[in-house]
């Protein structure tokens, strides 16, 4: 796979139905292997086994004979997000050593925090969980928006980040006096470093990236705050007089927008970033996969996002 050094295989396990029986409970269990080689290379399962032993009073698991394999392709949504990181990889180094000053560290720390939510992001949605993936896509965004503000002709630049840090440290409610010496140290050393603080930061909102993902947002806000508005991803109705609820969702349109939201996101800090730290970045490649993401994006946010009939007889 492209920006991989070595074939792989991705093993998600997963639990696709839960049917009581009297007293008891029968699990349906779902193992999904997603290959990540070069198209010439091919993998073929020959057996399944189980090791492992019994404690006391357990009993023994037993493989039925209804063991079904079925082989799907690979969506475009995960193979969009799959992409991405290697990305990051080569544009930083793969974790090798960059001195910051005092004043940069905070944008790179903004980076770091920006991947970590694009990394929780992919967790959710490859564990069918793409509604509650919408909260670490949230932070991701507004990340990006603050990458936009600081890279845009005109700005305080790293300025913008030293703000970022003086707004939180003085949201966090801690000692007045320990405070107001972080305060006036923070300020010391972006100050030393020529750097321009600005007064306020101007919202996220008003930026491209967050107005152009501006329907995910919406959705993400309902997500973190615990609207009931949120269940409406995992409700539908099965027929005339009946409705549920689906915990775990199947892969589809809300998968698509959340998975590309992310993509499209994280790929705008890769940018911004490169431009900010004089990283080098194969640019031809993020654009490509950008306008990817943008196209599966615009294509989702046309279909129903809510679980299927379908889904739910299953």
């Amino acid at each position: 796979m492209q920006g991989e050094l070595y074939p792989h295989i991705e093993w998600n396990s997963g639990i696709s139905a839960i049917i009581r029986d009297g007293s008891t409970f029968r699990m349906t269990y779902a193992e999904r292997f997603t290959l990540r080689t070069h198209p010439n290379i091919q993998f073929t399962p020959e057996r399944m086994e189980v090791f492992g032993r019994l404690e006391n009073g357990e009993a023994p698991v037993e493989f039925g004979e209804d063991i079904q394999v079925e082989h799907t392709a690979d969506s475009v949504s995960r193979r969009l997000l799959s992409t991405v990181m290697p990305l990051v990889d080569s544009a930083t180094g793969n974790g090798s050593y960059q001195e910051h000053t005092p004043v940069s560290k905070f944008a790179f720390n903004m980076f770091g925090q920006a991947v970590a939510y694009f990394r929780s992001t992919e967790a959710l949605i490859n564990a069918y969980f793409p509604a509650e993936a919408l909260a670490p896509l949230r932070g991701l965004v507004l990340i990006a928006a603050r990458f936009e503000q600081i890279t845009a002709p005109g700005s305080e630049r790293l300025g913008i980040a030293v703000r970022s840090v003086l707004d939180a440290t003085a949201e966090l409610g801690a000692d007045p006096n320990l405070t107001a010496q972080t305060l006036q140290r923070i300020e010391s050393e972006a100050e030393g470093a020529g750097v321009t603080i600005p007064d306020q930061l101007a919202p996220p909102e008003t930026t491209s990236i967050y107005q152009s993902l501006q329907h995910e947002m919406i959705m993400a806000t309902n997500v973190v705050n615990g609207s009931y508005n949120a269940t409406h991803l995992h409700t539908a109705q099965a027929d005339q007089e009946h409705a549920y609820f689906q915990v775990a969702l199947e892969h589809g349109p809300l998968a698509d927008l959340v998975a590309s939201a992310a993509v499209i996101a994280m790929l705008n800090i890769l940018s911004d970033a490169t431009q900010l730290f004089g990283w080098a970045a194969d640019v031809d490649a993020i654009t490509t996969t950008t306008g990817e993401a943008r196209a599966l994006n615009d294509a989702a946010a046309l279909l129903d996002l809510r679980p299927t009939a379908k889904a739910f007889k299953e």
